[in-house]
């Protein structure tokens, strides 16, 4: 970690609770350093397309011709290459933190062609360079930030290689956004206790991982376990993927959702001002990056899109987690009152 960063201890809350403040005054403060963001985040028009979904579309044109482009990543395991870009070529400005968590450094970079505000990259061992693969230690991370964080504004994303994925380099994505997003507000269906799926009557599909605040401490680990054991899965059977964790509004105070929507095939970016799908637009977001696709996207032709992706790789996940075989029924493991 460059000299004079702060590094926070995630399972210490007094420290925890400086995270938010430190990304925020610290993403600013890059913001007005030159040549650190490859164009300064410029939104020139925002809308709500209707129908049911209640998508959110944002017109973001610089990105479409100032953002890196994309790696070539053919396969769910791409072979690591010193040639290629990685985030040990970054400057050390733009690591704003380090969050320590169990064993290792997290560190917290801008995402130099950002979506939102705050936008950051968690890269986990970031000197490793490991492959754009999730493991069990960026997932359970991932679900205890965003429970850390304690707000329905963040939320946390990834790409697997074939599904948006543009850096060979393990990073999640961390997005501010005081919208509620489709996915927070959608109807989900149990399957078994603490897994669930978007409803039927939408033509997007996702398996979503369940955590009430009231047992969030007593089943955070099995979560993050099923959620790994499903990825692994996902790997060894060639499909492609992306997951979003976020908290939303229930009954009694605040679950938290971790969707996995599964994809038929690889896809390449070929051109980054066309409709690509990934984690972001999968929960309801879509950053443009040209001003026709913005004026004329309407929800039919984004659920098009969804559907052809989509159209058996959900139906093979669907029988793997209702499989008991696959997925043990849940046991208690303790009492717990810790709360999100």
């Amino acid at each position: 970690m460059p000299t004079g960063q702060k590094i926070y201890h995630l399972d210490n809350i007094l420290e925890a609770r400086k995270i938010r403040p430190e990304i925020e005054a610290r993403w600013v403060e890059v913001e007005q350093t030159p040549d650190l963001f490859r164009y300064k985040l410029n939104v020139q028009k925002r809308r709500i397309i209707d129908g049911e979904y209640g998508y959110i579309l944002e017109l973001n044109a610089e990105r479409g011709t100032k953002r890196r482009k994309p790696m070539v990543m053919d396969t769910l395991k791409p072979p690591v290459n010193e040639e290629d870009f990685n985030f040990t070529a970054i400057k050390p400005e733009e690591k704003l933190l380090g969050i320590k968590f169990k064993d290792y450094i997290v560190s917290v970079l801008i995402n130099a062609s950002p979506v939102t505000r705050y936008h950051c990259l968690l890269v986990l061992k970031l000197e490793e360079k490991l492959p754009q693969i999730l493991t069990f230690a960026a997932i359970q991370f991932a679900i205890r930030l965003v429970r850390v964080l304690n707000t329905l504004d963040y939320k946390v994303g990834f790409n697997s290689p074939g599904a948006g994925a543009s850096v060979n380099h393990q990073h999640l994505h961390l997005i501010y956004s005081p919208s509620e997003y489709f996915v927070q507000t959608a109807e989900i269906t149990r399957l078994r206790s603490g897994i669930y799926r978007l409803s039927p009557k939408y033509a997007v599909r996702a398996i979503c991982f369940v955590l009430h605040d009231s047992t969030f401490e007593e089943f955070e680990t099995e979560s993050a376990e099923r959620v790994y054991k499903l990825v692994r899965y996902m790997i060894d059977k060639s499909i492609p993927h992306n997951l979003f964790i976020t908290l939303a509004k229930c009954e009694h105070n605040k679950e938290m959702r971790i969707f996995i929507f599964p994809r038929n095939e690889i896809k390449l970016i070929k051109d980054v001002n066309e409709l690509n799908i990934s984690y972001c637009e999968y929960a309801g977001f879509f950053p443009l990056p040209n001003s026709q696709l913005y004026d004329t996207l309407d929800e039919k032709t984004i659920l098009d899109a969804i559907k052809e992706q989509q159209s058996w790789a959900f139906d093979r996940l669907l029988a793997v987690v209702t499989n008991t075989k696959f997925f043990p029924h849940r046991q208690k493991r303790r009492q717990s009152s810790g709360q999100i």
